[in-house]
């Protein structure tokens, strides 16, 4: 798994500055599960409304990390 993705999902949902460089240390790291709760966290926080296609992406992560399924289903696309 491209845990990089992590950061493209982040950028392309236009999550604020300290919160993608943020992101970008962790994985420089090797702290992808920080990195992803951290992503997970930052959308919560600012409200963002993800696509279907970047949701499945974050689970499809989540998953892979086996990290808590709590993380991201509050992130679920609102039709």
């Amino acid at each position: 798994m491209d845990f990089n993705k992590i950061l493209v999902i982040a950028k392309r949902n236009n999550l604020p500055h300290n919160d993608i460089e943020t992101i970008r240390e962790y994985l420089e790291h090797r702290e992808w599960g920080i990195a992803f709760e951290q992503l997970c966290s930052a959308i919560e926080d600012e409200e963002i409304v993800i696509t279907e296609d970047d949701y499945a992406l974050i689970e499809e992560i989540g998953n892979i990390m086996n990290m808590d399924k709590k993380l991201w289903r509050c992130l679920k696309h609102k039709k």
